[in-house]
């Protein structure tokens, strides 16, 4: 059976390769905010929708894993806490990131 630790890290690899697939169908300048119009509000590069999330994604389990590291073995029930706060945002983000990145290469 796969330890919970690796299926965070094999969600936040697919993650990454997907978007890092999703850049080389993307333009240098992409769209970064719309209004309610639909019209385009804000363009930016690139990299800003390809890796920020990703990176918000990996700082987020580092803090988490290396909090919980340090939690003392009588406090089990904060552990699982922590582990399932850090599942949902990898999952939470993840999802976020996935959604932008076809939305941005949809309006293309």
């Amino acid at each position: 059976m796969i330890d919970k630790k690796w299926v965070d890290l094999i969600f936040i690899l697919i993650i990454v390769g997907i978007s890092l697939i999703c850049s080389s169908f993307m333009p240098d300048i992409v769209p970064l905010s719309w209004n309610g119009c639909g019209n385009i509000v804000r363009l930016g590069i690139k990299e800003e929708v390809i890796f920020f999330i990703p990176a918000v994604i990996i700082v987020i389990y580092l803090i988490t894993t290396m909090a919980e590291i340090n939690i003392d073995i009588t406090l089990e029930g904060y552990r699982k806490k922590l582990r399932f706060y850090r599942r949902f945002f990898v999952v939470f983000l993840g999802l976020i990131q996935i959604y932008i990145l076809i939305n941005v290469i949809y309006k293309l």
